[in-house]
C-alpha cells in the first residue's frame, strides 16, 4: 500500500468514499483507513475525504473505533485543511467533552487549533 500513486489512491478513494464511515466503524476496517489517512499527499485525495466525511464529524467523533480515523486526520493535516473538523467539533464542545471519545478528539482539535 505504500508505493501507491495518487491515482491509484484516487480511485480507491472514490470506490471506499460513499461508506467511509461505515469503514472507519468497524474494528478492523478503522485500521485500513487511518493508513489510507496517512498516504494522503495531493489537495484532491483531501478534498474526497472531507466530502465523505463532512457531515460525519461528530458520529466519527463518538463512535469507538471511527475516532481513531479522525484523529489520524487531525494529526495528518495542516490546520487549515481542517476546518470542515473544527466547526462542527468546536459547536458540539460540551456534549462532545462528556463523551470518552468524542474526548480524545476534542483534545487533539484543541491542541491544533489552540496554541
Amino acid at each position: 500500500m505504500q508505493s501507491t500513486t495518487s491515482t491509484h489512491r484516487l480511485i480507491l478513494l472514490e470506490n471506499i468514499s460513499p461508506k467511509f464511515f461505515q469503514i472507519s466503524a468497524d474494528k478492523c476496517g478503522t485500521h485500513s483507513m487511518q493508513t489510507i489517512i496517512c498516504m494522503i499527499s495531493i489537495e484532491e485525495e483531501e478534498k474526497m475525504v472531507e466530502s465523505a466525511i463532512k457531515d460525519k464529524i461528530l458520529d466519527m467523533s463518538c463512535d469507538g473505533n471511527a475516532t481513531h480515523v479522525l484523529q489520524k486526520l487531525l494529526t495528518s493535516l495542516s490546520e487549515d485543511k481542517l476546518d470542515y473538523v473544527f466547526y462542527p467539533v468546536i459547536e458540539d464542545f460540551v456534549n462532545l467533552s462528556m463523551d470518552a471519545n468524542g474526548l480524545c478528539v476534542l483534545k487533539k482539535v484543541i491542541g491544533k487549533f489552540v496554541k
